[in-house]
């Protein structure tokens, strides 16, 4: 099974994403060397529209996860 194998993995376009989790539970690169961000969305229409709006749009940069991990590169 590959890293892609979940059907909301296809079509995200954030280059911090790093899969889901029992359909609410987004995981992201984290603003520290090897971490992992997961966020818990409350209910299933939050979470779909948190992917619609970041993980699978060019509007990832308004994301605050993506904006916290961008600082990490911004500091190397």
């Amino acid at each position: 099974m590959s890293e892609w194998d979940n059907l909301y993995d296809r079509d995200v376009f954030c280059p911090f994403y790093k899969g889901t989790e029992r359909d609410r539970t987004i995981k992201c690169e984290g603003p520290y060397d090897r971490t992992v961000v997961r966020m818990t969305l409350n209910g299933k229409r939050r979470f779909d529209a948190h992917r619609h709006a970041y993980c699978n749009s060019r509007e990832c940069e308004k994301c605050r996860i993506y904006q916290c991990v961008m600082k990490k590169y911004e500091e190397e």
